[in-house]
């Protein structure tokens, strides 16, 4: 899986590609959008079938967070996932923190969630915070 995204400046538009990848969540005016525009996983194919290019424009302070499946496969000791909506909620929970410390708040969250149990795979979270 792959996402990248440009953000420019001057005309304030973020512009993405998904290829297959957890949909990053990008929280601005107090409501949440999922980045899923883009194409299929990377590899599959020898001719990618159709890339869609992403677009928002980026109004006053937003945040982007982006996260892997390490993150939704996690369990706690007793087998279950972590909600739903648990990245969404924790975005919209932290907002106002700058970007390390909501990282930093997150990651403890997660820790004291699935106790002792093993991560099921790597987990990396980044956060960018747009303040215009």
């Amino acid at each position: 899986t792959f996402f990248v995204c440009v953000f420019d400046v001057a005309n304030q538009k973020l512009q993405y590609v998904n290829c297959g990848h957890n949909p990053p969540l990008f929280l601005q005016k107090g409501k949440i959008q999922k980045l899923d525009k883009g194409c299929t996983i990377l590899g599959i194919f020898d001719n990618l079938p159709n890339i869609e290019v992403g677009e928002l424009e980026v109004e006053g302070p937003a945040t982007l967070l982006l996260y892997t499946d390490g993150l939704s496969d996690l369990k706690d000791e007793k087998g279950r996932f972590l909600p739903e909506r648990y990245s969404e909620r924790q975005l919209i929970t932290h907002e106002s923190l700058p970007a390390k410390l909501m990282i930093d708040k997150i990651m403890d969250q997660v820790n004291a969630f699935k106790g002792k149990a093993e991560f099921p795979d790597d987990l990396s979270l980044l956060c960018c915070k747009f303040n215009l």
